[in-house]
């Protein structure tokens, strides 16, 4: 693989991860004036079932959404953020931490999931087009990546660095003899040191 085609890889997976930053960004924006918002368009609720589907309105419309549990804490936000301009949905645990976020903005939609800590763990979108699957460690470093391009798919292991060091699939290797590209055929293994020189490959 050529210098050229590992920088754009890595500018790929950057688009990613700061659409997941700024995504991340957006969770504190919504607030308690979501509930109260919620609270007042379902209100036709408290006033009985039967009484509730005769006076149902055909059609809601708002900015955002937010369910709480008995103990008021927020368990689901649904909302659009004019200043990232996406539309994000998110599931929260009982202490409060977001644990499933769906993003949909002018780049890829994402879909994203956190462990205890908030950390970015696994992210599921479309990238330009691609689709992509991204594995992330503690550290928030990606160390798998699954995508399929229109020659076919590939597997991305990924070091704590964050560098590539061994690709299966359909990944574009540089001919050293010939100085041209060639793609690899799905069965194609490939393993690279940690300046992305290739140390084997087969077939």
């Amino acid at each position: 693989m050529t210098e050229s085609e590992l920088l754009e890889l890595g500018k790929r997976l950057e688009r990613v991860e700061r659409s997941v930053r700024r995504y991340r960004a957006a969770l504190g924006i919504a607030g308690l004036l979501l509930a109260v918002g919620l609270l007042s368009t379902f209100g036709f609720f408290a006033t009985g079932h039967a009484h509730a589907a005769t006076s149902a309105p055909a059609q809601i419309v708002a900015r955002s959404f937010v369910l709480v549990d008995a103990n008021g804490r927020t368990r689901a936000k649904l909302w659009v953020d004019h200043l990232l301009g996406q539309t994000s949905l998110s599931l929260y645990d009982q202490t409060g931490a977001a644990r499933v976020s769906l993003a949909i903005n002018y780049g890829p939609a994402l879909l994203m999931f956190f462990d205890k800590a908030g950390k970015v763990r696994v992210v599921l979108g479309d990238n330009s087009g691609e689709p992509l699957v991204a594995l992330y460690d503690k550290a928030e470093t990606t160390r798998v990546g699954l995508s399929v391009g229109d020659d076919g798919p590939r597997l991305r292991l990924y070091d704590k660095a964050g560098k590539m060091r061994a690709a299966l699939g359909t990944v574009p290797l540089e001919n050293t003899a010939t100085g041209s590209t060639e793609t690899r055929a799905e069965s194609s293994l490939v393993l690279f040191n940690q300046r992305g020189r290739v140390l084997w490959k087969a077939p």
